[in-house]
């Protein structure tokens, strides 16, 4: 499936199928008493106190970066959701993707950040890693390709109803010259 803005798993994804099935419930959450960027950044942040890291077996160019995090995003603009500028320096067009993870240690500095940028005050914290290629298999319960969550049903549903379900996998590849605008 092919993305333009960001990809990735934990935190994110999380939030967006918390969203969605508040809608579905008729439930307001902070979205709804917020609004816009604010009500966004509200909702991260009560998911992020509730979200268990997941492990994740984690490729970047080949090199192992497996570990546990709340938080896995390949980024092709600099911020995601939002307005959250996770990764400063992220440009389209130059044949990279900016991989943001956030680990379990680090929750307290991503909650910070999430206060911090209400107030206007920068970028996050976090490394950035940049690469071409990307494999990531994990039990996560859900992942999003932009502003897509992937699969359409939320895998927490899915995992219900059949807890022997396989951890899911991605692959990322970036395909160099993959969108062309055409201006008149």
């Amino acid at each position: 499936m092919p993305f333009f803005e960001a990809a990735g798993a934990g935190l994110f994804p999380s939030m967006m199928a918390e969203h969605e099935s508040n809608r579905q419930d008729g439930v307001p959450d902070a979205v709804d008493a917020h609004g816009g960027l604010r009500g966004g950044v509200r909702l991260l942040q009560q998911v992020l106190h509730n979200l268990r890291a997941a492990e994740y077996n984690l490729r970047l160019d080949g090199k192992d970066f497996s570990g546990r995090y709340l938080l896995v995003e390949a980024m092709n603009i600099p911020s995601l959701g939002p307005g959250l500028k996770l990764a400063p320096k992220a440009r389209t067009g130059d044949g990279f993707l900016d991989v943001v993870l956030v680990s379990e240690d680090q929750r307290e500095q991503l909650d910070r950040h999430l206060d911090t940028h209400l107030k206007n005050k920068g970028p996050a914290p976090f490394k950035v890693h940049r690469m071409r290629q990307m494999q990531l298999t994990c039990s996560a319960t859900e992942f999003h390709f932009d502003d897509e969550c992937w699969p359409g049903i939320p895998m927490k549903k899915l995992r219900a109803k059949n807890p022997h379900l396989r951890d899911i996998r991605v692959d990322i590849d970036v395909c160099f010259g993959g969108l062309r605008l055409l201006v008149p």
